[in-house]
């Protein structure tokens, strides 16, 4: 079921201040959009990049953010799904990087199911990909 405009907003805030957070390398606050529950599931862009569980994504993050960042990730469409506390989003997005040479550019499509619990959307799984 489409989620209403309020769901909308909410999930997509979430999903942009934890770019933001992943873009100023700010782990901690990266990780407070996401679960603690051990049944967490981050799916990445490269063969074998799947993580169960808040310590193997907090361990995956933080060798990633050691070996590049993007400077900007924007959000091109995002459809926004609801049914009870449990939200779905599929999206597309452009992520800048900075490499020692010049920005690059990179389109990606992402999944991700949150979860509201005491009125906070947390990210329950996430699946990213470039196009």
């Amino acid at each position: 079921m489409r989620a209403d405009e309020e769901t909308e907003k909410e999930v997509l805030e979430v999903i942009r201040e934890s770019w933001d957070a992943y873009i100023e390398r700010d782990i901690d606050r990266l990780l407070s959009h996401y679960t603690d529950d051990p049944d967490l599931v981050a799916i990445g862009t490269s063969k074998g990049e799947k993580y169960f569980g808040p310590e193997q994504v907090r361990k995956a993050f933080e060798k990633e953010l050691r070996s590049f960042c993007p400077a900007k990730m924007e959000l091109l469409w995002a459809s926004v799904s609801r049914s009870g506390d449990v939200a779905w989003v599929a999206g597309e997005f452009i992520a800048q990087v900075d490499t020692l040479y010049s920005p690059i550019s990179m389109t990606g499509r992402m999944t991700c199911v949150l979860e509201k619990r005491n009125g906070k959307w947390y990210i329950m799984h996430t699946h990213f990909s470039f196009a």
